[in-house]
């Protein structure tokens, strides 16, 4: 079988044909390439035997697994209220804040 799935955060899933393996980000590039909310950090390969390899970081570059014949690759969703502040909670503690400093002030 040498077929590759990769599926995911991609702008088009599919399937492609490789005879020899390759990196996960050219089979992902080959597909289309990621899209604005797919998280490359966290990209995994699902080998035929059931073990996955995720991607490494080192120092600023990122090291993806290789993608073996047969195999396949997941690209996960970014969360979207992942450390996100709201204006009305900016707007809280900035009132906190200047309501502390008036306190202080006034002692």
């Amino acid at each position: 079988n040498n077929t590759v799935v990769i599926s995911g955060e991609v702008q088009q899933e599919g399937i492609i044909n490789i005879d020899r393996p390759i990196s996960a980000k050219i089979a992902i590039e080959s597909v289309g390439g990621f899209t604005n909310n797919s998280v490359k950090k966290e990209v995994y390969v699902e080998y035929q035997n059931g073990l996955r390899k995720v991607t490494r970081n080192f120092l600023f570059f990122k090291l993806y697994p290789r993608v073996l014949p047969g195999s396949k690759v997941m690209v996960p969703k970014k969360d979207e209220n992942r450390n996100k502040t709201s204006v009305g909670d900016v707007v809280g503690y900035t009132t906190s804040l200047v309501s502390i400093i008036a306190l202080i002030k006034s002692l």
